[in-house]
């Protein structure tokens, strides 16, 4: 896509709907989606994790006042994790966290704002892995891009506006070269990826200050699900 869509701003609620489904019919029919406004901020309050998201099929129904995208839930819902590179360098601070080459990674629907550096690709995740990943992991190495692995309870824009507040970008988001809905699908997680995830999601552990009998008691914390 190298320009918005007819309608985009004039008829967004009639034009935009369709547009929107046209773009996204290809994704697995499972995927749950949610309306985003032009911030890229879902719109249904703090509680939106109970909606439980719109099937692309109801995409034309959606009738939001500031609806301007639409954004995959991540999760179970959708049975799909998203890795959102953020910045030059984030392809070498994913080899340094997840111990694989990025270049590794199957080939998969993927997409972009045009930002330096930046585009997101979806992954099917087996059921069995949910409770062993967090719901969200953002690491980095010293000045270089960060990546993001985006599960439980997050969510992440595929189509429409994008702020593009530093203005090195297109101003909406577009599939790929060969990475669209209708040119690819979306690729299973790599054993290998999930489970780089699952050892930076295991349960902290810290000493218990009253442990009985001077012995050290692990406390352990799990940040999943």
């Amino acid at each position: 896509m190298d320009e918005l869509p007819y309608g985009f701003e004039r008829d967004w609620q009639k034009e935009m709907s369709h547009w929107f489904m046209r773009e996204l019919c290809g994704f697995p029919d499972e995927f749950r989606w949610l309306p985003v406004d032009a911030n890229k901020k879902q719109i249904f309050g703090h509680e939106w994790q109970k909606h439980g998201g719109f099937k692309i099929e109801d995409v034309p129904y959606i009738r939001k006042k500031h609806f301007r995208g639409l954004a995959l839930i991540t999760g179970r819902q959708s049975g799909a994790a998203v890795i959102d590179m953020d910045g030059p360098g984030s392809e070498e601070s994913f080899e340094h966290f997840i111990g694989h080459s990025f270049a590794e990674l199957p080939d998969t629907i993927a997409w972009t704002s045009g930002r330096p550096g930046r585009h997101s690709r979806a992954y099917l995740v087996p059921d069995e892995w949910w409770e062993r990943l967090s719901r969200r992991e953002d690491k980095h190495l010293p000045d270089l891009g960060h990546f993001e692995l985006r599960g439980a309870n997050h969510y992440a824009v595929v189509a429409g506006k994008h702020p593009n507040k530093d203005g090195d970008g297109q101003g909406f988001y577009s599939f790929l070269p060969g990475r669209s809905p209708w040119e690819s699908r979306v690729a299973t997680a790599p054993e290998w990826l999930l489970q780089g995830w699952a050892d930076m999601a295991a349960p902290r552990c810290k000493p218990s200050k009253s442990a009985p009998g001077g012995a050290i008691m692990i406390v352990r914390k799990k940040f999943c699900k």
